[in-house]
């Protein structure tokens, strides 16, 4: 059965659309956006009549999509446009919001994410500076509903000061936005005070850091043991050392400009499942990989050649695969001892060994693409 018969399936008994998210919490669906939105719309529009209220389904079967497959740890609100009915679309939207009075922490879970999903719509993501009443109620019940959502872990909590942290399971940092925020002297207060924090183990499970964490700030993460999943973007330090602590990990993001990096202690986090590198640098043989004996999904993107592709045949636990580089020496050979890969990525290249056709042949789960989607695939949210 394709991703899109199951997305069917799943879809075909829904009494809401916003039930898609939990039938396919934990499926991964591994469907464009464009096609979970044609399908989402398609169930809508033969089951309802207005035009207007199957827009509504289907956009906000759009940020279920966001949650189910690319399980980001905010829910993303949709980037397109809904011009074409638009009032009827807020109309319906807020209908559908409870008063102003009702006390968000009696909300269940699906409630409080329909809310908030209807929330985001409606405000696009942003709140006005000089908002009418109207947009003021929104703009307030907006924020009681994320802050609740924080508090339950659905969503990741936003800190600046960690004496704001109250023991949420998911948080996202940026430290990049305290330099223009709060000027140098405070940013550094903060970055020290994260330091002390992060120096012990937290009621963290999910962190994520966004933007521009200093090398001091990344050693100090050594105390936070229980980390289930760590996502670093931009990180300011080539050595990842830290990382060999952190042995509870299981999903690992790790993007990075350094010149040079020591991935070695990556090979040392034996429970890693879910591990994606971005690499603006040559990363040679990747033998740190074949320590990984439970790794199921690898996305790797290197702006420079990776020497070998041996590591493969070590991960025997692997069904996907995203490669977004080439390969020196263009042998791909040592995929053909992986025909069980059920979602693999990479685009052909002149001379390859073998063929890109030979490796169709093998490996049924090849799927050729070009440099833009394999950007989108090895850039984007895609664990947990």
């Amino acid at each position: 059965m394709t991703a899109l018969e199951t997305l069917r399936e799943l879809s075909a008994g829904c009494t809401d659309s916003w039930d898609l998210y939990l039938r396919t919490r934990g499926v991964d669906l591994e469907v464009t956006r464009q096609e979970w939105f044609d399908v989402a719309h398609e169930i809508e529009l033969a089951r309802q009549t207005a035009p207007a209220s199957a827009l509504v389904a289907a956009v906000r079967s759009t940020l279920c999509w966001t949650q189910s497959v690319f399980r980001p740890s905010y829910i993303w609100r949709y980037p397109g446009t809904v011009d074409d009915d638009a009032d009827e679309l807020i109309d319906l939207l807020l209908a559908e919001i409870h008063e102003p009075g009702d006390d968000v922490d009696r909300m269940s879970d699906d409630v409080l994410r329909r809310t908030y999903a209807n929330l985001l719509i409606v405000t696009g993501g942003s709140y006005v500076s000089d908002p009418t009443p109207e947009q003021l109620w929104v703009q307030n019940h907006q924020t009681a509903v994320a802050g609740e959502l924080h508090r339950r872990g659905l969503i990741g909590g936003w800190l600046d000061d960690p004496d704001d942290y109250r023991g949420e399971p998911r948080l996202v940092l940026n430290f990049a936005a305290h330099r223009y925020r709060f000027g140098a002297k405070k940013s550094r207060q903060l970055l020290d005070a994260w330091k002390e924090f992060f120096s012990t183990p937290s009621d963290i499970l999910n962190l994520t850091l966004n933007e521009g964490a200093p090398a001091d700030v990344l050693d100090s993460l050594r105390g936070q043991t229980q980390l289930r999943s760590l996502r670093i973007e931009n990180a300011k330090t080539a050595d990842f050392g830290f990382l060999e602590s952190l042995t509870a990990l299981e999903t690992l993001t790790l993007d990075t400009y350094s010149a040079e990096t020591d991935l070695r202690a990556v090979g040392r986090l034996t429970e890693l499942r879910r591990l994606r590198l971005l690499m603006r640098h040559e990363i040679g043989v990747p033998a740190f990989l074949s320590t990984l004996r439970k790794l199921e999904e690898l996305r790797l993107f290197s702006k420079r050649p990776i020497a070998s592709l041996d590591f493969v045949e070590s991960l025997t636990t692997l069904t996907t695969f995203v490669l977004a580089s080439r390969v020196s020496g263009k042998d791909y050979t040592p995929l053909l001892a992986k025909p069980e890969l059920e979602w693999l990525r990479l685009r052909p290249e002149r001379g390859m060994r073998p063929p890109i056709g030979d490796l169709q042949a093998a490996i049924p789960g090849l799927v050729v693409s070009d440099d833009a989607d394999l950007w989108y695939e090895t850039h984007l949210d895609t664990f947990d």
